[in-house]
């Protein structure tokens, strides 16, 4: 006698009717009692994914992975693109029974089914106010996106994991790190730079503003030639009767702290420092991830 033969000897002996059918539910109970006996088999682990259909997954990802009201588009790609693998099975078991990694400091290689899965997902999901990467984290992790961008605070987390704000950052190479917006008073003397830097050169600031041309501002109004500069046209300001000098120094000293063209430059690196400290105090754990690494801090 074959061990299947066996084994439906045991499992018929076991039921009711003494003919068993994997379509009655009793008879599948025994059965799935049996096989966990005779060879340690976790029906319930091992079962077959229930996820027949996109609408199912999106009630997965939508009931799971997301905060109330977020949205999480192209699931219908998303769920193609997972029955196309042979891999399939795995990567529907994986979806419904992650969230088993636990945050910590670490530099962790994506790689394998994990990878699979974050590749799909890059490729089809999107996600309003958000990243696709978003939700392999919380996936993995068994997190909640949340779509944080910068706001009126600055960042928000992107994603909450029992409590905990993660702020994540998907990078195909990293030249900068976005803090988000910058606080009203950073703001006002970003402005406040820009002003003095035109009465001064004659230039014209365009809306985009870089890093690079930041700098150059800071550096122009606090360069030793442009200090003693304005030194002297708040000194003619006081002494002159000429209208348009006075103006001109008027406009100098409306954009100055004591007359110090060097304190717009130091109050304003000040007030990025204090904007970036606040931002990094906002969230719990960092994660970037790139080339194929995810590390948290």
């Amino acid at each position: 006698m074959s061990i299947i033969d066996k084994l439906y000897t045991e499992w018929a002996w076991r039921t009711k009717t003494g003919t068993p059918s994997i379509d009655n539910a009793e008879d599948k109970a025994v059965l799935d009692k049996l096989l966990s006996e005779l060879y340690g088999y976790d029906v319930k682990k091992e079962n077959l994914s229930e996820i027949e259909s996109s609408s199912s997954l999106e009630q997965l990802i939508t009931s799971k992975y997301a905060v109330q009201g977020q949205e999480v588009l192209n699931i219908d790609n998303f769920y193609n693109s997972i029955i196309k693998s042979p891999n399939s099975k795995k990567l529907f078991n994986l979806l419904e029974n992650s969230g088993k990694k636990k945050l910590r400091t670490s530099h962790d290689p994506i790689d394998g089914l994990e990878k699979e899965l974050f590749d799909i997902i890059m490729a089809t999901i999107k996600i309003p106010n958000g990243e696709p990467s978003e939700l392999w984290f919380a996936i993995m992790y068994g997190g909640l996106i949340k779509g944080g961008v910068a706001g009126d605070t600055g960042i928000t987390s992107d994603v909450d994991v029992d409590g905990q704000g993660v702020s994540l950052k998907n990078y195909s190479k990293i030249s900068s790190i976005d803090f988000g917006s910058l606080s009203k008073t950073v703001a006002s003397l970003l402005r406040d730079s820009i002003n003095l830097y035109q009465i001064l050169s004659g230039g014209k600031v365009t809306k985009t503003l870089t890093r690079g041309s930041i700098n150059n501002i800071l550096d122009l109004i606090t360069s030793p030639e442009v200090v003693r500069d304005i030194e002297r046209i708040l000194e003619l300001g006081d002494k002159t009767d000429i209208a348009a000098v006075k103006r001109l120094a008027n406009q100098l000293e409306d954009n100055l702290d004591e007359r110090d063209p060097r304190s717009i430059a130091a109050k304003f690196c000040r007030g990025i420092d204090l904007n970036i400290s606040s931002k990094l105090n906002e969230v719990k754990w960092w994660v970037t991830i790139h080339n194929g690494t995810c590390h948290i801090s």
